[in-house]
């Protein structure tokens, strides 16, 4: 009987007790295997336009998944987000929850089943829609040549 009190006591002081804190915190309040493809702030750094139109088509592809925002996202990227999941006909979260870490690492936006596991292995925008973003060795092919370069060069 004072297990049980003790229990009930502890849940009064530090609330209810979660499964996996850690893991809920750096996904968006949801579990790693629910998440199909996932955002990070550094993606959207590097390129913004592809990411969120591998948002737009993982949503077409799958409309019963919900998107989360990460609560310290520029609003245009939120609104533009938002605009996917209306025309997609997701529904959306938008999650400001002070334990989510905000580091370049940290995720930006998720989408994911609500309540079903995927267990998708590499959830990660660029292995998912790989012909979205332009690597750095195809765009290194029309790189600059020095002046004494193209002078001498074609002796």
């Amino acid at each position: 009987m004072s297990d049980n009190v003790q229990d009930r006591l502890d849940q009064g002081f530090y609330g209810t007790p979660k499964l996996k804190p850690d893991e809920q915190n750096k996904y968006l309040g949801t579990y790693r295997e629910r998440v199909y493809l996932g955002i990070t702030f550094n993606d959207l750094q590097i390129n913004e336009g592809a990411c969120l139109k591998a948002i737009e088509l993982a949503l077409q592809e799958n409309p019963s998944f919900i998107l989360k925002f990460h609560g310290k996202l520029p609003t245009s990227i939120v609104k533009v987000g938002m605009k996917i999941a209306k025309n997609t006909g997701t529904h959306f979260e938008y999650l400001s929850n002070e334990s989510f870490k905000n580091s370049t690492d940290s995720f930006a936006m998720i989408v994911c089943h609500p309540k079903q596991a995927l267990n998708i292995p590499d959830i990660s925008a660029q292995k998912l829609y790989p012909d979205l973003f332009i690597t750095k060795e195809s765009s290194n092919d029309n790189t600059k040549k020095s002046f004494w370069s193209r002078i001498f060069g074609s002796l």
